[in-house]
């Protein structure tokens, strides 16, 4: 099948005016006054918008649609640990991932990048969370992983996903969510169909949709329905199995743009479908109807790179709704677009706008680009006993015991020699050296604050593994690993103790 080249067909670009000028002059100028009227209202409210997104340097931004007013949100992000993944609830709060792997945290934040609550950690192996999207009200984020990928020829064998959705401010165990998580291995990219459903893909052929707390997800629909047709970018057709590799739904729920393409053929674009009834709740919501409205590379390309499985190497991602339904963001090899699509029976590639030349995940969120000032930085904490770097120094008194152990606690002989001052920090009796890589375990610990010129025995707590030596050795060497406030030395003094 030969694709269809679309070009605008609005005749008359002000059909109010068109029937009033057959009434009078009068009604001409009131219509005329009405059509500027509408259009102001219009500007208002897209002025209210904003996309927020990331960058190759690792932070978070905030831009306005048409690309002007960018604003840095993060400033700690670096290429080597990077925010990704940024989105934004209706009130303008960006939830985004930061880090990678499976020590990737979940972050939230303000406008000006001033965290809501502490990062936390998923438990999402492998890649760690990706995709994160918060929920439009707020009280959610979704995000997927995957771990192993054993065997590809064209398409992957061996690839474990995992699908999980926690609050945004802590985390909390995936089967508060999705009661039978551990057993779901195929989808990925979740977006939000209001604020307690999710629509999911697999990477092939299939759209599926899962209200949190529900025993399993039910399919909506699939891409060999003989209802729709595909044609490929350019002219060209997309053979065999068409893949869905992620989408959106706008706020309304009349509208649903999906990343579609086909791994062998190497073809990927976004497919603008038109949907009925109430996505949020309906069981199941009506099958989406693919209209004339695909969007194409715009640089005249194929829309794929090389990849090891299908959809890995697509140029399309990320398409997001504006607040209005009007407009469709999304990512073409790296920059970011806008494509206006007032009608899904008209959509045309000359609306298609580049807004950012180098960014990631394009969010759209109803609240403006307003920052607050960002907060002065917090002075340093000063120590309780300030001292010249390095001047303090804790060591060990060369007569006595150094050592000894009784009843719960071990009693350590430490001397401070800082002139007639203070030494103050943290000690430890473990079983490897402080700067040693290998794993420590902690026999005692506790805090010494010393003044200087005299010997003393500082009491530390006994751990059980302290208390489970004491009992099975009568002669043990530990290492006492001391830490002082205000300076980053470690002191470390190896013990021979006799119990």
């Amino acid at each position: 099948m030969t694709r269809e080249q679309f070009t605008a067909s609005l005749t008359d670009p002000c059909p109010i005016e068109s029937r009033c000028r057959s009434i009078s002059v009068l009604l001409l100028a009131a219509c005329g006054l009405l059509a500027v009227v509408v259009v102001l209202a219009i500007a208002g409210s897209a002025s209210a918008d904003s996309l927020v997104f990331t960058k190759p340097d690792g932070n978070v931004y905030l831009v306005n649609p048409d690309g002007s007013g960018q604003y840095q949100v993060t400033l700690d992000g670096t290429a080597s640990d990077r925010y990704t993944d940024a989105s934004q609830d209706d009130n303008g709060t960006i939830v985004a991932v930061h880090g990678s792997g499976p020590s990737a945290q979940i972050v939230r934040m303000t406008q000006n990048g001033t965290f809501l609550n502490a990062p936390f950690k998923t438990a999402v192996p492998g890649t760690g969370p990706m995709g994160a999207i918060v929920s439009p009200d707020g009280s959610k984020v979704a995000y997927w992983g995957a771990t192993g990928v054993s065997l590809c020829y064209g398409f992957c064998l061996g690839v474990a996903k995992t699908y999980q959705v926690s609050y945004p401010d802590h985390y909390v165990d995936p089967s508060t969510f999705i009661p039978r998580y551990a057993g779901w291995t195929s989808f990925q990219a979740p977006a939000w169909l209001g604020s307690s459903r999710n629509l999911l893909f697999t990477g092939s052929g299939t759209a599926w949709v899962y209200d949190l707390g529900a025993s399993e997800p039910f399919q909506w629909f699939q891409s060999i329905a003989p209802s729709y047709q595909w044609p490929g970018a350019n002219g060209s057709e997309l053979c065999c199995l068409v893949d869905f590799q992620q989408g959106a739904a706008s706020q309304d729920g009349t509208r649903l743009a999906v990343v579609i393409g086909n791994g062998w053929t190497g073809q990927y674009e976004i497919a603008i479908f038109s949907t009925a009834g109430d996505l949020a709740t309906g069981m199941p919501p009506a099958d989406p109807t693919l209209g004339r409205c695909f969007i194409n590379p715009p640089d005249g390309g194929s829309g794929v790179i090389g990849g090891t499985y299908p959809g890995e190497g697509a140029l399309f991602e990320s398409p997001s709704w504006s607040a209005d339904d009007s407009s469709l963001a999304f990512v073409y090899d790296g920059a970011i677009y806008v494509a206006k699509l007032p009608s899904l029976t008209d959509c045309t590639q000359d609306s298609i706008t580049e807004v950012v030349s180098s960014g990631s995940n394009p969010v759209w969120g109803s609240a403006n680009v307003d920052p607050q000032p960002r907060p002065a930085p917090t002075p340093p904490r000063p120590t309780p006993h300030p001292q010249p770097p390095g001047s303090a120094r804790v060591g060990f008194p060369r007569t006595g015991k150094l050592l000894r152990i009784s009843g719960k606690n071990a009693l350590a002989a430490l001397t401070c020699t800082n002139g007639t001052g203070v030494c103050d920090g943290t000690v430890a009796i473990q079983s490897a050296r402080a700067s040693s890589k290998s794993k420590e375990t902690t026999y005692a610990a506790g805090t010494y604050s010393l003044t200087a010129g005299k010997a003393h025995t500082v009491r530390l707590r006994l751990s059980r593994s302290g208390r489970s030596l004491a009992h099975t050795h009568r002669t043990v060497t530990v290492w006492i690993n001391i830490s002082i406030a205000g300076s980053t030395v470690e002191l470390s003094e190896r013990v021979r103790v006799r119990f």
